[in-house]
């Protein structure tokens, strides 16, 4: 899936254009000032690009001859402590083929003997990195040529939009079933996110909104923690992500199961 992505940004250039395209992965987060790693969910470009879910990863793609380059961050001891086994550049050769690996130390060298006549970035902040590097860089292009790729759908990228559809399905009737007898919101949340992770699916596309009440005439409620009147009505606003792709569901009911004059 992810070398047709390639192919469909590669197509969006002229043939033999002197130029490269470089992606920076995303970076685990912590909470605040604490060694507390929030889950890591790649940044939504490079996985399409690359299918690589790991942290602090490049990508560097060759318009002119329309190769790609895994870029390594340099792993040491303690990082394989702490993180778990270190995979040496072969193992990502073998697993996604790229036409080349390096590590992120030597990007910079790299990137400087090629001297494209531009580098393209999806952000001023990789942009101005570039430009430390006494490259050329352009910000405009490649946001609005992935997401004119993106918007076109191969027949896997729609399985996996189905797949997500299918279990967000689940996970609604899921917390509709709990509604009756649970005391809070977050219960309904509780009843949800089982039916998400039952499916091995461990990120959610958004912060899912579970509101009962008045709660549910705020957009964006998440606080998700209060009572649940017996005969109100909830609105549930979640999805589910499955590989990158992502359901959007919004539902609203009544606690107790039965629809009143009102509510009907």
């Amino acid at each position: 899936m992810h070398h047709i992505n390639r192919r469909k940004l590669f197509d969006v250039f002229k043939a033999n254009t002197d130029a490269l395209v470089y992606l920076k992965g995303g970076m685990v987060a912590h909470r605040y000032n604490t060694d507390f790693e929030y889950s890591f969910r790649q940044e939504s470009n490079f996985w399409y690009l690359t299918g690589i879910s790991e942290p602090d990863f490049h990508l560097v793609l060759d318009l002119k001859d329309q190769s790609w380059h895994l870029v390594l961050p340099r792993r040491d001891a303690k990082y394989a402590v702490w993180m778990g086994h270190v995979y040496p550049p072969e193992y990502y050769e073998e697993q996604f083929k790229p036409d080349g690996v390096l590590y992120d130390d030597q990007l910079e060298r790299i990137l400087r003997r090629r001297n494209p006549e531009v580098v393209y970035c999806m952000d001023e902040k990789q942009a101005i990195t570039m430009r430390q590097w006494g490259l050329s860089a352009n910000t405009q292009t490649l946001p609005e040529a992935l997401a004119y790729c993106r918007s076109i759908k191969t027949e896997e990228e729609i399985e996996c939009l189905k797949k997500a559809s299918h279990v967000a399905g689940q996970a609604h009737r899921a917390a509709m079933k709990a509604a009756p007898t649970a005391n809070y919101e977050y219960e309904l949340k509780a009843a949800y996110e089982y039916i998400t992770l039952k499916h091995g699916l461990q990120h959610q596309p958004y912060t899912g909104i579970f509101a009962s009440g008045k709660n549910s005439a705020v957009l964006h409620y998440v606080n998700n923690d209060q009572p649940l009147p017996e005969n109100s009505h909830v609105l549930i606003d979640a999805g589910a992500e499955y590989k990158g792709y992502a359901a959007d569901i919004t539902r609203c009911f009544p606690v107790n199961g039965s629809f009143s004059e009102t509510q009907a």
